[in-house]
Order: C-alpha cells, then structure tokens, then sequence
C-alpha cells in the first residue's frame, strides 16, 4: 500500500483527504499543517506521496517542495492548491491538482504519479469540489 502524507493548514481539508482516502489503496501516514511541519514528517515518515498546498504559514508549498526534493528525491509531489494549475506547473511536482477538481481526478492524479494506471500523468482540471 502506497503511503501519503498530507500537507494543508486547513484542518478540514487534511481531514476530507484523509475520508477520501480511507476507501482507496492508499494510508495516510501523517499529516502537517504547514512547510516546516512537513519536512520533519518526511524526514520521519518516508512517504511514497505528499499532497501539499501551495500557501501555507512558516513556508510556502513551493519552497517545502524544494526542500522534500533535496532530502528525499525519490517522494512524489502533487501541489493541491487553490491557485490555476498553469500558474504552478514550472514548480517542479510530479503534477498539480486544483482543490476543485473532483474526488475523483485527485485519486486518477495520484494513481498516475504513483504509476499505479495505465493513463499518461496529466494535470486535473477543475470538475467538482473535493469532498
């Protein structure tokens, strides 16, 4: 099973992942609620994923990015934000989903990145709301 960690500093948010995980092939292995937090839990936690939102308090998503890609090069990142997809994709993740992009495109994103389908990895656009 595949291991995420996920990085938003809306409690709510982190939880509504963690619900839509809990029936995927997927385990959350942790969660942080901004950059900093999230470099110690990879540093800690191994994940195979992070889901990681772009603003966030005591270090943006994109600097936290930076950082997860020095210290551990072989962890996928997929940027969840609020922001256009376009605006973000020169950060350097594996791909980037808008927060209002269905459940459904967040897991298809997530099994693409991972290599777990078949489909070539592409950016979600926004559907529908994630739960």
């Amino acid at each position: 099973m595949k291991r995420v960690l996920i990085v938003d500093d809306h409690e709510i948010i982190r939880r509504g992942i963690k619900s839509l995980l809990a029936n995927s092939p997927y385990t959350v292995c942790g969660e942080a609620g901004d950059g900093l937090e999230a470099i110690d839990r990879v540093t800690e936690l191994t994940p195979d994923l992070v889901l990681l939102d772009i603003s966030m308090p005591r270090m943006t998503g994109i600097e936290t990015l930076r950082r997860i890609r020095l210290i551990a090069p072989a962890t996928k990142v997929i940027l969840f934000t609020m922001h256009s997809p376009e605006s973000v994709r020169s950060a350097g993740a594996d791909a980037v989903v808008s927060k209002q992009a269905s459940s459904t495109s967040l897991i298809a994103t997530m099994e693409q990145v991972l290599g777990d389908s078949t489909s070539p990895p592409a950016s979600a656009a926004p559907d529908s709301p994630v739960s």
